[in-house]
C-alpha cells in the first residue's frame, strides 16, 4: 500500500517528459517547468505513460516550436483521454480551394465588379 501511494506521489518519469519538449525546441523557462511538476504527480501511473506517448506524437508533427504546448496546459488538458468521431466532412485540399477562388475571381472581374 505505502509503495503504491509513494509511486503516485514520485516524480518517476516527469524528466522524460520535460525531455521531450526539450528535445522538440520548446523554449521553457522554470516557471513552465515548475507548473508542470506540480500537476505531475497527481496523474496515474498509466495517465503519466500515456501523456508521454501523446506529447512525443504531437511534438513530432509539430514543425514549429510555437504551435507546441506548455507542459503544464498540455497535463491540465489531458488530450490522451480524448477520442475523435470519424470524419464525416469531406476535406477540401488547400489547391482545390485555390481554385476556386481563383475561378470566383476570374468571374468577378468578367462581370466587371471587380
Amino acid at each position: 500500500m505505502e509503495t503504491a501511494l509513494s509511486e503516485r506521489r514520485s516524480n518517476a518519469g516527469f524528466e522524460e517528459f520535460i525531455g521531450i519538449f526539450v528535445a522538440a525546441g520548446k523554449p521553457l523557462n522554470a516557471g513552465d517547468v515548475a507548473a508542470a511538476q506540480v500537476l505531475w504527480p497527481l496523474l496515474s501511473f498509466e495517465d503519466r505513460r500515456l501523456a508521454i506517448f501523446a506529447i512525443e506524437k504531437q511534438l513530432r508533427a509539430t514543425e514549429s516550436p510555437a504551435f507546441m504546448p506548455l507542459p503544464a496546459n498540455f497535463l491540465r488538458a489531458k488530450s490522451w483521454t480524448r477520442t475523435a468521431p470519424p470524419r464525416t466532412l469531406p476535406y477540401d485540399k488547400p489547391s482545390k480551394i485555390i481554385d476556386r477562388l481563383e475561378k470566383a475571381w476570374q468571374y468577378l472581374k468578367d462581370e466587371g465588379v471587380a
